[in-house]
């Protein structure tokens, strides 16, 4: 603990060395620089534009996954359709075929 009376202090710190403790007679000065660096400054944007970049992709990968030609969607729709028109097909399950997950 550490006791102050008046500019005296008296306590358990324990005592500096002379060589240990350094005298810095300059302070370090800082100063502020009024030019920013280009890589500083495209910062915000890289950012913005990796999230445009990214989002942007996303919603191409769901929209082609759902509406695309290729899409399990569509193949499903086709497989379908040409199950119903198959009139060999319709004798042997009957009327109606219902596909699960159809809308209709």
């Amino acid at each position: 603990m550490l006791r102050i009376l008046g500019k005296r202090s008296v306590g358990l710190l324990p005592k500096t060395n002379k060589l240990s403790s350094r005298n810095f007679s300059a302070p370090v000065q800082y100063r502020k620089s009024n030019q920013t660096s280009s890589i500083s400054a495209a910062k915000p944007w890289s950012v913005i534009l990796a999230g445009v970049t990214l989002t942007s992709a996303v919603v191409y990968y769901i929209g082609s996954e759902l509406f695309g030609s290729q899409s399990t969607t569509n193949i499903f729709s086709d497989a379908v359709d040409r199950i119903r028109a198959s009139e060999e097909i319709v004798n042997v399950v009957g009327e109606p075929i219902k596909a699960h997950g159809e809308p209709r």
